[in-house]
Parts: structure tokens; sequence; C-alpha cells
């Protein structure tokens, strides 16, 4: 066995991988042991406070920025982040739920929901990926066991049949367009609630979500990984955040090129090494 939890893979029934097909999303119960977290937490928490996007006073932030303060491509910064958040045993997940053979990583990154943090609105990930990937997913890991009250998840399940929907990054405008879509088409709402540290959620890349806003004194600690199936094509930038997008992660691909780079590396079935860090 290997030293390390997250190089594993994990095993999924075909009933979990139906339910994520058919609702766009999936909730998985103890997918590595409680303990493995710990060594990572301080590296996780130094990474985030190093490289965080917004250090806005909350009342100054936007939408955006009010619903979590991000950190992004951390397990590029630190191989101790990289060997989770690179790890077969979430790329496997991955690659398996979306039932292609070979995955690459747009980003990964810890989002944190600082105290009076807002509601993050609806929306759908892959709408602002700038290349035209057959299949995306997000998996979504607490780093610690997030009551409700901090500010949990909202699917509404079957919208990932619809892919692109609205253009929109996070905001008030994806917000008012998902919402008024989610009522018209009666997607059902789901909501995941409490979750613990060692569980996780996938939902696909086109899935309509949210997440409450966190109502504790205490800081909302989770990581993401946003996978992509191989062999996907970069788009022409259509919108502001895909331009940059791709300005900031892969500056010399152009429309056309396969969506491969330094930062969208292979990760399943063979994660890339990490040669150096950012």
């Amino acid at each position: 066995m290997s030293a390390n939890p997250f190089a594993v893979e994990h095993p999924l029934d075909e009933a979990a991988i139906e339910s994520f097909r058919r609702d766009g999303y999936v909730v998985l119960r103890d997918v590595f042991p409680r303990e493995a977290i710990a060594p990572l937490l301080g590296p996780i928490r130094a990474a985030w406070a190093a490289n965080k996007l917004n250090d806005l006073p909350m009342e100054q932030r936007d939408t955006y920025g009010r619903a979590f303060t991000q950190a992004l491509n951390l397990g590029l910064r630190d191989a101790r982040i990289f060997s989770f958040a690179y790890g077969k045993l979430f790329a496997g997940i991955a690659a398996r739920l979306m039932g292609v053979p070979s995955v690459r990583m747009f980003l990964d990154e810890a989002f944190f929901k600082e105290p009076g943090s807002g509601p993050t609105p609806w929306h759908q990930d892959q709408a602002v990926w700038p290349f035209d990937a057959r299949r995306g997913l997000t998996i979504w890991v607490p780093l610690m066991d997030v009551a409700e009250e901090m500010g949990t998840l909202t699917f509404a399940a079957g919208s990932h049949t619809d892919r692109e929907l609205t253009g929109a990054d996070i905001s008030d405008e994806s917000d008012r367009a998902l919402a008024r879509l989610v009522e018209e088409r009666g997607f059902p709402l789901h909501e995941v609630g409490a979750i613990r540290l060692g569980d996780v959620t996938a939902h696909d890349g086109f899935l309509i979500h949210r997440a409450g806003q966190n109502r504790t004194r205490a800081i909302r600690e989770a990581y993401a990984m946003h996978y992509f199936s191989d062999g996907a094509r970069v788009l022409a930038p259509d919108n502001p955040s895909r331009r940059r997008i791709l300005e900031h992660f892969a500056p010399g691909l152009r429309p056309g090129d396969l969506a491969a780079s330094e930062r969208w590396r292979l990760v399943y079935p063979e994660a890339e090494p990490l040669a150096r860090t950012l």
C-alpha cells in the first residue's frame, strides 16, 4: 500500500456512477482517512494566506469576493499539496465518473469562506473555461467537518444536461439568470447539508449550483480540483473571463491548440511529475 493515501484509487460502484450521470453530482462518503489531512492543513493554510486573490475587508468586496476567498494552483507551489491535490485518488474518481480514459487538471484551489462571507451565487463552473472539453468535473473536498450554517452546497439536479446556459462568471448576473432557469425548468434542488472530513462531492462542470453564506465565526475550509477530459481544444475567448483565464494559465496557446500546458497537466492515468514549483 502506498504511504500516500491520496495516491491510491478509490473504488466506485455502478450506482454512484449512474447517480452522477443522471443528476450531475454525487456525494461520496469516507473517501480518505480523516487523519490524512492533518499534516496538510498547515501548508494549505499558509499557501492560501500567501496567495489569496482578495484581501480587502469584507464590506469592500464585490459579490464574487464576498462569496469566498480563493488561492489558485497551490499544488504547483508546494510538493506536499501536490501529493494531495494531484493524487490518483481524486483524479481516478473524476475519470470514472466522466467515463474518459485520461484527464487533465484545469486548476486546483483552496477556497475558504471567512466569517461573514455571503452566499455563493448560482453558477456553472465550466461556462468560463476557455476550451471545448467534452466533459468537465469538480471535486469538492472539505478540510474539516462542515456544518450547514458554514455554507454548504445546493445542486440543481439534472441541469448539466443543458450544458452552457450563461457565459457569466460567479456574479449577480449569473445568479439572476440561472435562478430564473432553475425555476422555469423545474430542476429539483438537492442540498448537501453538513459534510464530514473524509467525504467529497463531485459535480459536472455544467451543473448549476450555489452555496450558502457562512453564518458562523469559523472559517469554512475547503479545497477543489477542477478536471477536464484530455483532448480539449482552446476556444476563441468570447467573454472577459475566458480571455483572462487563457492569458493567465496558457498565454502561448491559440484557438484550436490542444488545451495542454504546464498548468493544464495530465493527472490520470498517471500524473505528470512536479519538476519545479511556481
